[in-house]
């Protein structure tokens, strides 16, 4: 592989994050919201193959690239040899993001730990962030994923052991109360660093579904950074909902950020040694 073609690879960069995926499958649980399985889908390429460990080593080498997020469109605990590939990865000495819907299990969270570790002896860390759209009726969007009880206990025991960990609100819901974002906020808050926000894109599950129940809503145009090309793509207006969120966070002492950089740099800076 040439520098032109690792140029124009398949990985995705904006200059801080590289974002690949890994496996060989889609992604199972059937999220609505979710443009892996919708039509024309084009994500990032695969860290995990030897032209994507190249292409990763290159774009960090030429760079101020300081996340790696290695599975952005898949969930890293259904990839086969999943703990071998993520060791590998901190041979950059880079922090890592992920993120998680499942429930993990003790020998999962150990992995991660060991990984963790093994970037903070270099001044970098591993962050999770734990998926949680809302505490009720989530099988009406997120179909095949665990409950939010067990993903809350995931967050938890992640936190216990001593890795950065936040609660993914994305999609930001427009149609969850105030009352159940307070409760979900009121129950995580004593164990995450922070809570992130994102759109809600109008796939083809999600319009059908908007359009049933919540039919009075308003659209604006995403380009989403992570997909390849970037292309223009419908999203529903959740700038109240994102509002409300962040009020019921400060209120428990928790930032509200709408980019995963910014979530990983405020973990990284909430733990450096104060002077």
């Amino acid at each position: 592989m040439s520098g032109k073609e690792i140029e124009n690879g398949n990985l995705v960069h904006d200059g801080i994050r590289v974002l690949g995926s890994m496996g060989d499958k889609a992604c199972p649980l059937g999220c609505i919201y979710c443009f892996v399985n919708a039509p024309g889908y084009q994500g990032p390429g695969k860290v995990d193959t030897p032209d994507g460990m190249q292409e990763l080593a290159y774009n960090i080498e030429g760079g101020n690239i300081k996340i790696i997020q290695p599975v952005c469109d898949m969930e890293l605990f259904l990839v086969k040899n999943w703990p071998e590939k993520l060791m590998q990865l901190t041979t950059h000495g880079l922090s890592i993001d992920i993120s998680t819907k499942l429930a993990l299990e003790k020998n999962e969270i150990e992995h991660l730990k060991a990984v963790d570790q093994k970037l903070k002896e270099q001044g970098a860390l591993l962050h999770v962030a734990v998926s949680l759209t809302r505490l009720h009726d989530w099988k009406e969007i997120e179909q095949f994923t665990p409950s939010s009880e067990q993903r809350i206990v995931t967050a938890q025991k992640l936190s216990e052991a001593g890795i950065a960990t936040s609660i993914a609100l994305r999609p930001t819901l427009p149609f969850v109360s105030a009352g159940e974002f307070e409760e979900l906020i009121q129950r995580t808050a004593p164990f995450v660093d922070s809570y992130l926000s994102g759109p809600l894109y109008l796939t083809p599950k999600m319009k059908q579904y908007m359009n049933t129940k919540h039919p009075d809503y308003q659209v604006e145009i995403f380009s989403p950074k992570w997909m390849k090309g970037k292309p223009k793509i419908e999203a529903v207006n959740t700038y109240n909902a994102v509002a409300v969120v962040k009020g019921i966070a400060a209120q428990y002492e928790r930032p509200l950020f709408d980019s995963t950089t910014q979530v990983v740099e405020y973990s990284i800076l909430k733990r450096r040694p104060k002077p």
